[in-house]
C-alpha cells in the first residue's frame, strides 16, 4: 500500500496494483486530472474484503477497577450502558 501511494508514475502504480490483484487484493489505478505542474494524478481504488477488529474490556485490571468502570459507564448513554453490561458479563 505504501509503495502504491509513493509510486512516481502511472506505470509503477499499475505494476503494484497488478501485484496486489495477483495476491488476491482487488486494486485499480485511474489516471485523472492531467496538469502541467503535477503531471498525472494517480488515484487508487481498493475493495475491502473484510475488517478484523478486537476489543478488550477487562484491560487486565482488578475486579474492583472493572466494577468501577462498569458503574461509571452505566450512568452514560445507551452505548455506554451496553459496554457496562459487557464488562459485567465478562466479570461473571
Amino acid at each position: 500500500m505504501h509503495r502504491l501511494l509513493r509510486a512516481p508514475d502511472l506505470a509503477t502504480a499499475q505494476i503494484w496494483a497488478d501485484l496486489l490483484c495477483e495476491a488476491g487484493y482487488p486494486a485499480t489505478v485511474e489516471r485523472r486530472h492531467l496538469s502541467s505542474l503535477a503531471g498525472a494524478s494517480v488515484r487508487f481504488r481498493f475493495r475491502i474484503a473484510s475488517i478484523d477488529g478486537t476489543w478488550k474490556l477487562n484491560q487486565n485490571k482488578t475486579p474492583e477497577i472493572r466494577a468501577r468502570a462498569a458503574e461509571a459507564l452505566s450512568k452514560g448513554g445507551a452505548s455506554a450502558q451496553d459496554i457496562a453490561a459487557l464488562i459485567r458479563k465478562d466479570q461473571a
